[in-house]
């Protein structure tokens, strides 16, 4: 496959961006709580998010859910405003495992509310497709269009992993460290789905898992 032929595609109003994709997610919890619910209807049952801040800012969140595939990144994800309920006809995740939790397709821009650049790699069945989004480049290229390339890194690369995603911030200008704590505690009082059995969520403070929560299924 030749992956120079082939281009993801984001299209959208300019100003979803900046009114529903910056100015609602200025703060780390709802970002996290977002991807979260992202990572809760693809499937997974366990997320793991890493804080970064000895030296640059990064946010690392892994999951193992049904990940996807290059066509379904550019038909699903790169649509901003999708909403599965109408464009799928269903209420449920996509092996009617759960009930999704995730909104209309407005949550996926959370992340530019703390960071200026994104990678993505997304797995499914062995296979990896990885691409990369910048918030500066993204707004130069949707000024008159509404139109955004993110760059393509690679597609379907063998992967020891069989299925998931992650998801990597960087050049986040947030000046004070993280408060792993705060966040934890911030993130069990949004979601009941905590409370699952087939769900958990761990998070780590510069690769260091802190001591668990008492608050099931949330470790920090």
């Amino acid at each position: 496959m030749n992956d120079k032929k082939r281009n993801l595609k984001m299209t959208f109003d300019p100003n979803v961006i900046n009114h529903l994709g910056i100015q609602m997610y200025s703060t780390l919890p709802p970002v996290i709580a977002e991807l979260i619910a992202n990572s809760y209807d693809a499937e997974a049952e366990k997320v793991e998010i890493y804080l970064y801040d000895k030296d640059e800012k990064k946010i690392v969140i892994k999951d193992f859910g049904h990940g996807m595939t290059f066509d379904e990144i550019n038909e699903k994800f790169l649509k901003v405003g999708r909403n599965r309920r109408i464009y799928d006809n269903r209420e449920k995740s996509k092996n009617d495992k759960r009930y999704v939790i995730g909104k209309k397709g407005i949550g996926k821009l959370a992340f530019f509310g703390i960071s200026k650049n994104i990678i993505i790699e997304t797995i499914q069945n062995n296979k990896s497709t990885s691409f990369e989004m910048d918030w500066d480049i993204l707004k130069a290229e949707s000024k008159e269009t509404g139109k955004y390339t993110p760059q393509l890194l690679f597609n379907d690369k063998q992967s020891e992993i069989k299925q998931g995603t992650i998801i990597t911030l960087s050049k986040i200008e947030r000046k004070s460290n993280f408060d792993s704590n705060g966040l934890a505690l911030s993130l069990a009082r949004t979601f009941q789905v905590f409370d699952e059995n087939d769900f958990e969520v761990k998070l780590f403070y510069n690769e260091k898992e802190i001591a668990e929560s008492p608050i099931k299924n949330v470790k920090i």
